[in-house]
């Protein structure tokens, strides 16, 4: 996922904070910042981004990749909070069963 246009080559040649492999989540953390519910997402990388949940699908066909590449990446064992499942409507998930099974096996 990118959220913003790549600087001009005598700009940088390289901006590593632009964009998310969104199949490579690492931590998915929902937080709380005054009245407002943030979602934190950092992949592979280090890169990340904290967006409210409205912010992230504003296009019905985005959201459903981003949310693809989320449920890979919690059957994956991506860190994910109990504010971020409850936010993102996770609770009954294939892909948490799926972690815990393999967990507890």
């Amino acid at each position: 996922m990118q959220w913003k246009r790549r600087p001009k080559w005598y700009q940088r040649r390289r901006d590593r904070g632009t964009f998310l492999k969104i199949y490579r989540l690492t931590k998915i953390e929902g937080y709380g910042a005054g009245a407002v519910l943030y979602v934190r997402i950092v992949d592979e990388d280090g890169r990340g981004i904290d967006r409210t949940r409205t912010e992230l699908h504003p296009d019905r066909r985005i959201w459903d990749l981003m949310y693809n590449g989320i449920q890979h990446s919690i059957a994956n064992g991506c860190e994910i909070n109990s504010l971020a499942v409850e936010m993102l409507h996770l609770e009954n998930s294939p892909a948490l069963r799926l972690r815990e099974a393999r967990d507890d096996g």
